[in-house]
């Protein structure tokens, strides 16, 4: 029994060992990676390869991350200046609108020489609130132009040989017409019938508002006709340069209803192209003339040959034109010829077609409108009422209406002098002036398009229309 009992105490011995580890594991490596084992690994970690795994998708969701942000961003500063070029044209059509709506008529003349429009400007009598902020209005000579320097980023770029780099390169559109006004179509490359169009380059210009308080007409303006300018080389003075404009002495006795009508008209014309920076027939830039500022003491001529600087009477800028400031090399070209979208040849560049040497052809901004009342005087052949400008040598007036019925193409002529052999017209107040021009702004990323929008608007002038019964 002892033998026995001891044989079982060794099982109860076993038994008792067995029954230690019933709760362990069989493996007591098995205990590695169980959160409440306080066995650990000293060589637990990520392996290379869940690394550069999760590098990579890293790596990619914060490319697109970015790709987002930065596209947010650039659609953003796009929308201001899209926000920037609605809000310059609208407050400069505001502007235009205000001061036309005020425009008015004398006593002594009526509608008679109180306004005077050209394409690229125009002089009137009207009113404008006054300085003191109290609600008052004074009389005040307006005269609004589109300056004949390019301007880039707010600088004047005044040298001839600087405008071509600030160039809008193909941005004007041209429909090619033949010599009956039906746009001219030729086969694309798909057999399709394609317009002729011409991709014209574009030179930003600015648009100035200059106002005279206290001139109450257009037959006195502020030039020392007796004073001389120089030009290039030459001196002559301010008398001799309005004689040569209407072909005879202006100063002559016993002249013609006629005559004097060209005097006015030329004193005008004179006026707008001083203060659009001048041209070959007109060769005076009012902003850089000392004797055309009188009020001003001990003049400053800055570096650019400027006595005040034509910006500070700026009213909106990047207003687009075809022509050049100045004459241009023929080594480049003008733009490009195409059939829809395929670029046929290249435009050949015409040193002439500036707006020095034929500043008349240059893109209309200003349109002029008359009463039907008018019509036979003005447009003997009905094409439109509009104010024929024998200056420009408008193709509404007179002479040049008897052309057009002829078969002759409707577009502003370049002649460098009037053709007075046409009747003369009354210069009235117009009914309606419609002001027409392409802002345009460069895109502030490298590649992505500029910003281009055209703006228009037709205004009336209250005072310039007939009152039935009077």
């Amino acid at each position: 029994m002892k033998i026995g009992e001891e044989k079982d105490g060794k099982r109860g011995a076993d038994f008792s060992l067995r029954s230690t580890y019933t709760n362990a594991p069989a493996n007591p490596q098995s205990a590695i990676g169980n959160p409440k084992s306080k066995i650990q690994n000293p060589k637990s970690g990520f392996t290379l390869a869940e690394l550069l795994v999760a590098m990579a998708l890293f790596a990619v969701l914060m490319s697109s991350v970015v790709l987002l942000f930065v596209g947010s961003i650039r659609s953003a500063k796009t929308g201001y200046q899209q926000i920037d070029a609605f809000d310059k044209a609208r407050s400069a059509l505001t502007v235009v609108q205000n001061d036309l709506v005020s425009g008015f008529t004398s006593h002594q003349s009526a509608d008679l020489h109180s306004f005077y429009g050209t394409p690229i400007g125009m002089t009137f009598v009207g009113l404008v609130s006054s300085s003191t902020g109290s609600g008052n209005f004074n009389v005040a000579r307006i005269t609004y132009v589109v300056y004949n320097k390019v301007i880039n980023k707010g600088i004047l770029i005044d040298d001839t040989g600087d405008a071509y780099p600030y160039r809008f390169p193909e941005a004007l559109e041209n429909q090619i017409v033949g010599a009956d006004g039906t746009p001219i179509s030729l086969p694309g490359p798909d057999g399709t019938m394609k317009p002729m169009v011409d991709q014209l380059d574009a030179y930003p210009y600015p648009l100035l508002r200059y106002v005279e308080v206290g001139a109450t007409d257009l037959n006195t303006f502020p030039i020392p006709w007796g004073a001389s300018f120089t030009s290039g080389s030459m001196a002559m003075t301010y008398r001799a340069a309005l004689n040569q404009l209407c072909d005879f002495d202006s100063e002559a006795k016993q002249l013609t209803e006629e005559q004097r009508e060209r005097v006015w008209m030329a004193t005008c014309e004179m006026w707008i192209r001083m203060l659009a920076g001048g041209d070959d027939t007109v060769p005076i830039n009012y902003w850089k003339n000392p004797n055309l500022h009188p009020d001003l003491v001990n003049p400053v001529v800055d570096p650019t040959g400027y006595v005040v600087n034509p910006l500070d009477y700026m009213v909106a800028d990047n207003i687009l034109s075809t022509y050049p400031p100045n004459s241009v090399t023929a080594n480049y070209s003008p733009g490009g010829r195409y059939v829809g979208d395929t670029y046929m040849e290249p435009l050949v560049a015409d040193s002439s077609r500036n707006r020095q040497e034929r500043p008349f052809c240059a893109m209309g901004f200003f349109d002029y409108d008359m009463d039907s009342s008018f019509t036979d005087k003005l447009d003997p052949i009905g094409n439109g009422k509009k104010i024929a400008n024998a200056w420009w040598n408008d193709p509404r007036s007179n002479a040049v209406h008897a052309a057009l019925a002829n078969g002759a193409t409707f577009q502003w002529d370049c002649f460098s002098k009037p053709d007075f052999g046409a009747a003369i017209w009354d210069p009235r107040l117009p009914q309606a002036v419609t002001m027409s021009f392409w802002l345009m702004f460069e895109s502030p990323y490298p590649g992505a398009p500029d910003f281009k929008r055209h703006f228009s608007l037709q205004i009336n002038i209250p005072a310039a229309y007939e009152r039935s019964g009077e």
